[in-house]
């Protein structure tokens, strides 16, 4: 990677209006931008399509959930060391 790249990851279910409008967000930032790259975490039937549409977003499935209601700070305490979703987008990340 150049230090002109740039790499974000994005998780496709991560809002209120989710899938929909992070996608379109994700595909907008993209096509502004031909230097970002974008690693989409999601369920798979979501992201996969998507990617193949964009050549700078890569998918990158999970195949668990991280509720809204579960808090980011203790799911890091509880999983930091013993990672019980390793296939959620927010594990991905960490």
């Amino acid at each position: 990677m150049s230090m002109d790249e740039v790499k974000v990851v994005v998780d496709a279910m991560g809002g209120d209006d989710a899938p929909g409008v992070v996608l379109e967000g994700v595909g907008q930032a993209v096509a502004q931008d031909p230097s970002l790259t974008v690693i989409l975490t999601g369920p798979e039937d979501v992201i996969v399509p998507f990617a193949a549409q964009h050549g700078n977003v890569i998918a990158h499935p999970t195949t668990e959930v991280i509720g809204m209601g579960e808090h980011p700070a203790e799911y890091l305490q509880v999983n930091l060391y013993i990672p019980f979703r390793p296939s959620s987008s927010r594990h991905i990340i960490s």
